[in-house]
Parts: structure tokens; sequence; C-alpha cells
């Protein structure tokens, strides 16, 4: 396979997860996805929940948001205290 004339366009998405995220282990946990996914970028707390940009492929920000979801769906179903899920919000720059 000749990588010299294959082009990879990387996108680079802001998300802002909002609900109960902090306090909960959601930073860490928003972390290990991107790493799985092979994404960069950072995640922090802020005023309105938690921020993460990353940066990848787009097929890699698809599998770490749709990870995510199914992700907190299943902590959801499975947790006795069900509280408001995270909700995201992207831009894309």
């Amino acid at each position: 396979m000749n990588l010299k004339n294959k082009s990879v366009v990387a996108k680079r998405i802001r998300y802002l997860f909002s609900g109960m995220v902090q306090g909960v282990g959601f930073r860490p946990f928003i972390y290990r996805m991107a790493v799985k996914n092979g994404l960069t970028g950072f995640v922090q707390n802020n005023p309105e929940g938690v921020t993460a940009e990353v940066e990848g492929t787009s097929e890699a920000l698809e599998l770490f948001l749709t990870g995510i979801k199914n992700e907190l769906a299943a902590t959801a179903k499975s947790s006795a205290e069900t509280s408001a899920a995270a909700t995201a919000a992207a831009t894309q720059e």
C-alpha cells in the first residue's frame, strides 16, 4: 500500500457535555475513549460542564461519540441512581 498518495484529513471538534459530568470520573472516561479511538486533544471542566476538544479522522470522531453514547446508555441502565444523562453539543473547527 502506497501511503504517499493517500491524504488523511483530520477534523477538530469541540464537545460540551452537560448534566452530571463533574465529580463522577467523566473526564477520565472521555480521555480513555479518545485514546481508544486514536484521537488527540484535551478535556477540561468548565462552568457549563466538561469540554472535550478532539482531533482525528471523521471515522474516529464518529466512533468516539458513538462509544460515549453507548457507554453512557449502558451505565445509566445498570445504575441504581439514574440522574440526568450527559448531553453533548458539538462545534466543528
